[in-house]
């Protein structure tokens, strides 16, 4: 009886314990958000950084740190975020998808070809009808006076695998479309 009351006392603070390091989660959190609505920019990240290394599996916390890294213009940490993220759910296209973009907007070449190289072999291996559905994948983005170009890398084109580069712009109003060559081949 007595190792048995002594168990439930370790147990219960333990989840006292449990509680308190999540409610100072939850505090730096709230901390980080109000750096961030208040333009704090790098006081936020720091934070951020702290909580998305500890291994949190609240999905929403990655993509406030990412938000708030975008919002910094710190593509390299936003990145960084994406990754941790990806720890927790492995599977997430989205997240996958948009790494090596994130790089790429950084001006780290060598990241953004192992994340697209790693995002590929994903692609490959993948049996989700989703993500076979969504055969390409944004290696770059540049502004072009009031359009947005996208360099989009299909994955697989009739059954022929990799490396094919199309591009689609999108305009401020919305409007969409996808340039020709000369010679009248799509690009």
């Amino acid at each position: 009886m007595t190792k048995w009351v002594g168990a439930s006392r370790l147990m219960a603070i333990i989840l006292i314990d449990s509680q308190a390091v999540a409610q100072n989660g939850d505090a730096r959190r709230e901390q980080a958000r109000s750096f961030a609505n208040s333009g704090k920019l790098s006081e936020a990240l720091s934070i951020y950084d702290e909580l998305t290394s500890s291994g949190s599996r609240d999905l929403t916390l990655y993509a406030e740190a990412t938000r708030t890294a975008a919002a910094a213009q710190d593509m390299r940490r936003a990145a960084i975020y994406r990754e941790r993220r990806l720890k927790i759910d492995p599977d997430d296209y989205n997240t996958r998808s948009t790494i090596s973009l994130a790089y790429q907007l950084a001006g780290d070449e060598a990241e953004a070809r192992r994340s697209r190289d790693e995002f590929r072999a994903f692609w490959k291996a993948s049996t989700d009808p989703k993500v076979r559905a969504q055969p390409s994948l944004v290696i770059d983005r540049f502004q072009a006076g009031p359009w947005t170009i996208y360099a989009v890398e299909c994955m697989e084109i009739a059954g022929d695998y990799g490396g094919r580069l199309h591009v689609r712009c999108v305009g401020a109003a919305g409007s969409s479309f996808a340039p020709r060559r000369t010679g009248g081949q799509s690009s």
